[in-house]
C-alpha cells in the first residue's frame, strides 16, 4: 500500500512542478496586476516628499528591513540622478 501511495504522490508532485514551471515560463517578465512602472524621476520626487512621521509609519507597517532597503535604493538612485 506504501509503494502506491508513494508512486501516486511522486506523479503528482511532477505534474505539478511541470504545470508551475509552464506558468512560471508563460509569465515570465511581465507585470503584475495593478502594478504600474513608473519613473526613476517619479519614484524620487516621491521618496524625497516623504515626512519622518511617515516613515516611521512605513516602518511599523512593513517592518524596519523593508524601509531600510527602501531607503538605501532611493540614495543610491539619487547619487545616480544628481551625482
Amino acid at each position: 500500500m506504501d509503494n502506491r501511495y508513494d508512486r501516486i504522490l511522486k506523479l503528482v508532485s511532477n505534474r505539478v512542478d511541470r504545470v508551475s514551471g509552464k506558468i512560471a515560463k508563460d509569465f515570465k517578465g511581465t507585470t503584475p496586476f495593478d502594478k504600474v512602472k513608473i519613473s526613476d524621476s517619479e519614484m524620487l520626487n516621491e521618496y524625497l516628499s516623504i515626512q519622518p512621521e511617515q516613515m516611521q509609519g512605513y516602518a511599523q507597517q512593513y517592518g524596519e528591513e523593508a524601509v531600510e532597503k527602501y531607503v538605501n535604493e532611493m540614495e543610491a538612485l539619487k547619487r545616480r540622478k544628481y551625482g
